[in-house]
């Protein structure tokens, strides 16, 4: 205790928030760190100084210019990921994965990366609202508190919360409910698992979450399930999954994954095997693998299985034989393989896949079940925007409260949800932005983002963490549960005040180890929810089954699904997101209509042509992306764009909300007709054939042949002659990377921890048309042609820090130069602009500054930069530099004698899921990258051109199935 650093916390209350543009460092200084997580909205005096902990690391004194990290955790759809928060004088500037922390395991993705900017977005609502002008917080909460009158037991009274695993909040919850037992209480996610929640009940009959554990898989099935950069722990999963592809040795052995989607995804890509099927299509294959399964399993399964089965829709020639061959893998691998199914699929299809699972897996299997941490999970709570929505049209609803969730926008498109809001007598909003939701309602509480608050979450096996804030609230703000306390009619405490108590009535004994403890680890010890023995096994989900299996439909199918940079839109004015090309189709800045080119062939479309989709009495317009590997027959559209905002100006991108209903919430029948009209699409690559140059550029083969003996990337291997010499650098340690194609899956959360962590800018939509992105980091995807269907094959692509580097030689004024330890370097303030080197520059991989971007930006979004960052300005060339920042930081704190060094890791190594990406001293032969470097799989792109570049690649390894070869 005496080692911890003591933060003085700023209250939050009412004319306490701090204006960013006047914000100065003396005023960053004076409410450094912290800030309390919700104001007392009857109180105005200042808040007694509240304690946060640094991860591991406890300062005596803030040092500037050494950056603290703090644990903390981000919370989408009731499940938690940990992070640690990088924050420089009391300013969060980077989000980390947090290693102690199950979800997460150190890695971080896109989202989490990308919630600092969400902290500093101009759009933030900087103050409550009546009637759209200005009013006091602690009025409105006032108001609030006199409409839940208990007399009335809380007739009236609608509450609408995104899911929550938190215990505080959901103790609360429930004593609220205990308290006004007619209060409407809903829980409303986009994205909802209801689904996957009632597949568990009809399988087990009860609600349980499925916890995979892919270390020791030797096959899996991924059903619809992007497993791999989407869902509540993809970030282990990842990390399993890759654990059992890392190959040392030929005498390794590797899994298998097979996928069947609709649509390319970051799964499907990785996949040794991808068959692609519509929605309709998937229920009848899950069918007959069950058939298939139990037929060789007579003893565990109904005998008359495959009889009530009997009916269902019949599939192509190339899937039953990608069933035939699957079936008897799975079987082969019976007791160490694992079939996932994503949220989207019915739930007989869900609980199809736990009786698949109870049959090849057993007791022991890679697949577990535990108790849901989300609080009534699988219950109506979870589905119930028809009663809301019809409650509201009776003009039976009093108050109608939302808090942080846009319900109205991301409802089903047969629920007049928006218009009802209209009848009610009073509505009240909690959120960080002025979405559709809130100009619904009458009253508007701005809300703490996650970073300026204090609170308690679960991740999907339970495990707690306490979330503490980092900095004092940019604005006045409250949380969910000032909320609750003013509908419960208490007097609205601190946050933090509310949590240590509820915490501190939970473990009385050594209560402030444990405190301390959990806040600097991240998580509270003993606090997963254990998994329960194998549940019994029904079979009267058959039925249901059999009928999803048969439905038959003539009209092209749409399939919408969860954007991987919007999600559900709640991101639309994030610029980091809005830029960030999509793992597969590379889009950005919009979505658009994926079809199959021999779909795209059948309407005669093309790319950019604008379609006009109708489904449900709806009609939405977006253009047209062909997508090499999509289901026949099928379009795909992603949900959370066709809004308009401060950042896009113009709407832009479909909605797609309005086509999907409550009875087809993720697929529906439509007409589809070309509207004339044509969009440029902002593209990041445009084209995905590596044609004659795919030898020079990528290397891949299989894991058979690799076992076998068989010599791999042998031309990108030798030494090419040069008439180029240089000397070779002198420091005794020399940089360099490593990047395993065998284990990475193109999921971009390197390219987001980049651009955060060396403060890149964005260019727009504008900018990205013209081709003039900023990302230090691509990932390039590639679609090969084989007899069997498309093979992807993705490769991150950043400077190579070429030894013979064809940019450094062409400079006139020596900008780009080799640093003695192997670096290739730019130095901004002799740069020019004359773009020789990006014209030498064989990988395309340096990027120039068109214009001032960071000019542009308004405030408070300079907060988000690296202060170890020089910000470049206009006419200057940039590019990786290895995250030379932290090479330097890490030298001078060797040097100094610092204590509990930091290990040193790029900021793309750091986010990396699957850990495909290592960097350090190549002259050390203990180290990993020098052993890499070393590996026979290890080879340079365009090696032939005599670059000899630092960056390394592993070649990838497929584990393909000889049967479907």
């Amino acid at each position: 205790m005496s080692h911890r650093h003591h933060l003085d916390l700023l209250a939050n209350h009412p004319g306490a928030g701090v204006d960013p543009p006047a914000l100065t460092r003396r005023g960053f200084l004076r409410g450094v760190a912290a800030g309390v997580g919700s104001a007392s909205a009857f109180a105005c005096t200042r808040a007694p100084a509240q304690k946060i902990v640094p991860y591991r690391e406890q300062p005596e004194e803030l040092i500037p210019g050494r950056p603290l990290h703090y644990a903390s955790a981000l919370t989408l759809d009731g499940y938690a990921t940990g992070i640690l928060v990088e924050s420089h004088e009391g300013r969060p500037t980077k989000i980390e994965g947090n290693p102690s922390h199950p979800a997460s395991l150190g890695a971080s993705g896109a989202f989490e990366q990308a919630t600092l900017m969400d902290l500093y977005s101009p759009r933030r609502l900087r103050g409550a609202k009546k009637n759209r002008a200005p009013a006091s917080g602690a009025a409105l909460l006032d108001e609030l508190a006199l409409s839940a009158d208990p007399a009335r037991r809380g007739r009236g009274i609608h509450l609408v919360l995104p899911p929550t695993s938190s215990p505080l909040l959901s103790a609360r919850l429930i004593a609220l409910q205990s308290r006004l037992p007619e209060l409407g209480l809903y829980f409303h996610s986009a994205i909802s698992r209801i689904r996957a929640w009632q597949g568990a009940r009809d399988a087990f009959g009860q609600v349980l979450e499925v916890r995979p554990n892919l270390r020791h898989a030797q096959v899996v099935l991924a059903l619809d399930a992007d497993f791999l950069a989407s869902g509540p722990d993809w970030l282990a999963l990842a990390k399993q999954f890759a654990d059992g592809r890392r190959v040392a040795s030929r005498n390794d052995t590797i899994n298998r994954l097979y996928a069947v989607t609709g649509a390319p995804s970051v799964t499907g890509d990785s996949a040794d095997h991808r068959l692609a099927l519509g929605d309709r299509e998937l229920p009848a294959f899950v069918a007959r693998l069950l058939i298939a399964v139990t037929r060789e399993l007579p003893d565990l399964s109904p005998p008359d299985l495959a009889q009530r089965l009997a009916h269902t829709r019949a599939l192509a020639p190339a899937a039953e034989h990608f069933l035939a061959a699957l079936t008897r893998d799975l079987l082969a691998a019976r007791g160490a393989c694992a079939v996932l199914v994503g949220p989207r699929q019915p739930a007989s299809v869900h609980a199809a896949v736990h009786a698949l699972n109870a049959l090849l897996g057993g007791e022991h299997g890679p697949v577990r079940y535990a108790p849901s941490a989300v609080l009534d999970a699988g219950t109506a709570r979870h589905d119930a925007l028809p009663e809301l929505c019809a409650a509201l049209e009776a003009g039976a609803v009093e108050h109608v409260v939302v808090c942080d969730v846009d319900v109205t926008r991301t409802c089903y498109g047969d629920l007049p949800l928006r218009a009802a809001f209209a009848k009610a007598k009073q509505s009240t909003y909690l959120g960080l932005f002025d979405q559709e939701t809130a100009r619904v309602c009458g009253s508007l509480l701005p809300a703490l983002h996650v970073l300026e608050s204090w609170a308690d979450t679960r991740a999907l096996d339970g495990t707690t963490s306490l979330v503490q804030p980092l900095i004092a609230p940019l604005y006045d703000g409250y949380d969910a549960l000032a909320v609750v306390q003013a509908l419960a009619r208490e007097p609205v405490r601190p946050s933090h005040d509310v949590l240590r108590g509820f915490w501190q009535a939970q473990r009385p004994n050594d209560f402030e180890a444990r405190w301390v403890g959990s806040l600097a680890s991240g998580i509270v010890a003993e606090s997963e929810i254990p998994s329960v023995a194998a549940p019994a096994l029904s079979w009267g989900f058959i039925e249901r089954l059999a009928a999803d299996a048969t439905h038959k439909g003539e009209l092209l199918e749409l399939m919408v699904h969860a954007d991987p940079q919007l999600y559900d839109g709640r991101f639309i004015d994030n610029p980091w997101l809005l830029e960030l090309p999509s793992p597969t189709s590379k889009l950005s800045w919009g979505n658009a209509v994926e079809l199959a080119p021999e779909t795209a062939a059948e309407l005669a479309v093309n790319n950019g042509d604008v379609l006009a989709l109708s489904a449900n009495g709806k009609t939405v317009e977006a253009p047209a992306l062909l997508s090499p590997g999509h289901a026949p027959r099928a379009l795909s559209l992603t949900l959370g764009w066709g809004q308009s905002g401060e950042l896009l100006g113009a709407t832009h991108g479909a909605n797609a909300f309005p086509l999907t209903s409550a009875d087809s919430p993720w697929s529906t029948s439509i007409v589809c007709r070309k509207t004339g009209r044509r969009e440029e699409l902002a593209l990041a690559q445009e084209s995905f054939e590596l044609g004659s140059f795919a030898d020079e550029i990528f290397a891949s083969a299989t894991f058979a042949d690799y076992r076998a003996g068989a010599k791999l990337a042998d031309k990108l291997r030798e030494p090419q002659p040069s008439l180029y010499t240089s000397d070779a650098p002198q420091a005794p340690r020399q940089w360099g990377m490593a990047i395993d194609l065998g284990v990475c899956t193109g999921c971009s959360a390197c390219v987001l921890a980049c651009q955060a962590e060396n403060s890149i800018p964005t260019v727009g939509k504008a900018g990205v048309l013209k081709h003039r992105a900023m990302h230090w980091l691509r990932v390039d995807r590639y679609v090969t042609r084989a007899e069997h269907g498309e093979r992807v094959r993705v490769q991150p692509m950043a400077c190579q820090h070429c030894e013979k580097a064809p940019c450094e030689y062409v400079c006139p004024t020596a900008a780009t130069v080799h640093s003695t330890d192997g670096l290739n370097q730019m130095v901004y303030n002799r740069c020019v602009g004359t773009r020789y080197c990006s014209n030498n520059c064989p990988y395309k991989v340096r990027r120039f500054n068109w214009f001032d971007y960071h000019e542009s930006e308004r405030s408070p979004l300079e907060l988000s930069h690296n202060p170890n960052v020089t910000v470049r300005e206009r006419g200057v060339m940039e590019k990786c530099s290895y995250c030379v920042q932290r090479i330097r930081a890490h030298e001078i704190a060797e040097k100094t004698g610092q204590a509990r060094i930091r290990p040193l890791v790029t900021a793309c190594e750091q986010a990396c899921p699957t850990r495909a990406i290592t960097f350090g001293d190549t002259r050390d032969p203990s180290a990993p990258v020098a052993q890499l470097h070393a590996s026979e799989r290890a080879f340079s792109a365009l090696a032939t051109l005599g670059t000899v570049p630092r960056t390394r690649y592993l070649t990838r390894l497929a584990n393909p199935n000889p049967e479907l070869e």
